[in-house]
């Protein structure tokens, strides 16, 4: 979970513009998210057959101010089945050669500090934009 710790000119163009700063940040979340995704299809670990599973996340936002990356069990497109997909991640216990590959864990950690930027970038805009 990465967090941002808010200032009061974000509370103050909130209460001014509310609409203005939800879009700038949920654009903000969801590039950031992005960034997360294509960096895990190129840093996993597994051997890649089909590219199914580099495709198998999915961004939800929850509300304005928060999104998740999931994995899923089909593609993006939801034409192609990836039900191996949380195995990957996790690993399996009767896949005793096998270790888990957390690849989205991995993607957050390495682009935590370019993700905050990304966010705090959209809610710096969503200040200006807002007229403050």
């Amino acid at each position: 979970m990465i967090n941002i710790t808010i200032n009061e000119d974000f509370t103050a163009a909130l209460l001014k513009e509310p609409r203005v700063m939800a879009r700038e940040v949920r654009k903000g979340i969801k590039e950031g998210l992005n960034l997360i995704a294509r960096e895990s299809a190129t840093t996993h670990r597994y051997q890649s057959r089909s590219g199914s599973l580099e495709k198998a996340n999915k961004i939800f936002m929850d509300g304005d101010f928060s999104g998740e990356l999931r994995l899923m069990k089909q593609t993006r497109s939801g034409n192609v089945p990836v039900p191996y997909s949380y195995a990957i991640h996790e690993g399996r216990p009767d896949w005793k050669s096998y270790k888990p590959d957390r690849f989205l864990y991995n993607a957050a950690e390495a682009k935590e500090k370019e993700v905050i930027e990304i966010i705090e970038d959209s809610i710096n805009d969503g200040i200006r934009k807002s007229g403050l």
